[in-house]
């Protein structure tokens, strides 16, 4: 439910708040009977194509828990790993381009990167 009540789907809610508040990356951990299922909120946004979705499964039956110090160092590694990369990136465009060019650029990313409506 929202905040003034009304019931809405987990997809309607984050896309909301994804497009309003903050694009943020989402992950699933999934308990599954079947290893081959995706589980339905994951396919939802798979559907949807929405980016930055991912889904981690475990045996619903029998979870494997010892997998989760792995699974909570990969996430922390693959933020680190993200935010580095896009600062290399942003550094050679510094040192290649003006500083006016570059600002250019980030801008009309900001612009034509703006939360998918479309989903």
């Amino acid at each position: 439910h929202t905040a003034d009540g009304t019931p809405t789907r987990f997809f309607n809610l984050f896309m909301k708040y994804r497009s309003e508040v903050y694009p943020a990356k989402l992950v699933f951990i999934s308990f599954l009977d079947n290893q081959h299922d995706q589980g339905q909120m994951y396919t939802e946004f798979l559907n949807a194509n929405v980016p930055d979705v991912i889904q981690f499964k475990f045996n619903g039956q029998r979870p494997d828990l010892t997998k989760i110090d792995n699974l909570l160092g990969l996430l922390s590694t693959d933020s680190s790993q993200t935010f580095n990369d896009q600062l290399r990136k942003l550094q050679n465009e510094f040192e290649q381009s003006s500083i006016e060019s570059v600002m250019m650029s980030l801008i009309n990313k900001q612009t034509n990167n703006g939360p998918p409506n479309e989903v």
